[in-house]
């Protein structure tokens, strides 16, 4: 599936749950607007005076009496409504808050209809009273989360979460709140395209939206331990709805990786016990492939840990050093191992120094002639390749290691 980033709706989405969770009923809901144009100062019309309405409404006061205070809105848009829709557009996390009402702010409107946004000094409590019709907001919140990243996904901005509290705990909720919103987004995609034998995950789907809203409303409560839980729950419901309907997941991924790279091992394993059968030199290529199964055993311990990135980079390593042992087999000398680990060393040296440069140049730091050593180290880095593919194996371990002297001039110079 290709979709908008959810982080790109996080902020305009977490308020959007604030308002279904705490959505005034009967004579308290807000003003209903419809706006077909982009707002800003000068803007003149009856949908100016509905937002001046609905800004007053639910908190966001333009005026405490006179002109623009409630009752005596106008079809102006000047500084005073600026100034309050700043706070509206901070409040629901919409970046830039230029007070312009523009396409962002208008997709968080459509969003939040049927409920009042948060004021900016306070959060009310819930109504536990009105469960049924939050629940179904939520059912509607789910839908216009695409449309919400979709408003989102032509700004190029990277919207801030919002962060009721400032507790690390509550900030994991919210983490979670959000992964879980997706995730059910691509459970609903995946049980729509699988079509049939769908049962579990559809029960598995409706336990993590009712986990969910309980999450949600715990939240905003001020409980988070209770939100934790609720949230956590959700998320491995939604993961799990996912699976059955035979999506896979990120985790699922890496473990395959892992897998693949373990079925190499003993492949090599198998021709390098073949090779020593035949009488030919195995002895490097033995020890290269102990090297690939350390690496990795650290992979599935990093798997294990939910370390899914690091165990992914460790499986494409030890794959890399399980070619390497199958290229040795029967080489009679430790030449072209030794060339290959220089190579490796001074790539990774260069790569460092150039990290270093650029941080110096970041910091407005001298950095003498760390450049001119850095693209010597490249030539040479260059020539010990070549070597290297000439079976020059002395040749290319001298060039690599010149290199890596190189890197440690520029070093130096730094």
């Amino acid at each position: 599936m290709t979709r908008t980033s959810i982080s790109s709706a996080a902020g305009i989405m977490f308020f959007t749950i604030a308002a279904v969770v705490s959505a005034p009923t009967g004579a308290q809901a807000a003003t209903s607007c419809t706006f077909s144009r982009d707002l800003s100062v000068g803007t003149e019309g009856e949908d100016v005076r509905c937002l001046q309405k609905y800004l007053n409404e639910t908190g966001f006061t333009i005026a405490a009496s006179g002109v623009g205070s409630a009752g005596h809105e106008t079809t102006q848009l000047k500084d005073l409504t600026v100034k309050a829709l700043m706070k509206w557009q901070e409040a629901n996390s919409i970046s830039p808050a230029t007070g312009a009402f523009g396409p962002k702010s208008r997709a968080a409107y459509a969003a939040l209809k049927g409920g009042a946004p948060n004021p900016p000094t306070s959060t009310p409590a819930p109504s536990t009273g009105a469960d049924a019709d939050a629940k179904a907001k939520l059912e509607t919140l789910l839908l216009q989360l695409k449309a919400l990243q979709a408003a989102q996904g032509n700004t190029g901005n990277t919207s801030t979460t919002p962060k009721p509290t400032t507790s690390s705990n509550s900030t994991s909720v919210q983490r979670t709140i959000l992964e879980t919103l997706e995730m059910i987004d691509d459970a609903e995609d995946q049980i729509s395209d699988t079509g049939s034998d769908t049962v579990n995950a559809k029960e598995e789907l409706a336990d993590a939206k009712q986990d969910l809203f309980d999450a949600i409303k715990a939240y905003f409560r001020g409980d988070t331990a209770r939100a934790a839980k609720d949230a956590e729950n959700a998320l491995d419901n939604a993961r799990d709805a996912f699976k059955d309907a035979g999506g896979k997941t990120k985790d699922d991924k890496v473990e395959g990786q892992l897998d693949a790279a373990q079925d190499l091992i003993d492949n090599v394993d198998d021709d390098i016990e073949d090779a020593a059968d035949d009488g030919k030199t195995v002895t490097e290529a033995r020890k290269i492939l102990k090297k690939a199964q350390a690496t990795l055993d650290k992979g599935f311990e990093a798997f294990d840990d939910e370390d899914f990135d690091n165990a992914k980079e460790l499986a494409a390593d030890a794959k890399d050093f399980a070619n390497d042992a199958k290229d040795e087999i029967g080489s009679g000398s430790g030449d072209k191992t030794d060339a290959k680990d220089e190579i490796r060393n001074a790539k990774d040296a260069i790569s460092n120094l150039e990290d270093d440069i650029d941080e110096a140049e970041n910091d407005d730091d001298d950095i003498g002639d760390a450049k001119s050593f850095l693209s010597k180290a490249k030539k040479a880095l260059t020539k010990a390749e070549d070597s290297y593919d000439d079976e020059e194996y002395d040749d290319a371990i001298e060039s690599a290691q010149d290199a890596q002297d190189y890197v440690d001039d520029a070093e130096d110079e730094l």
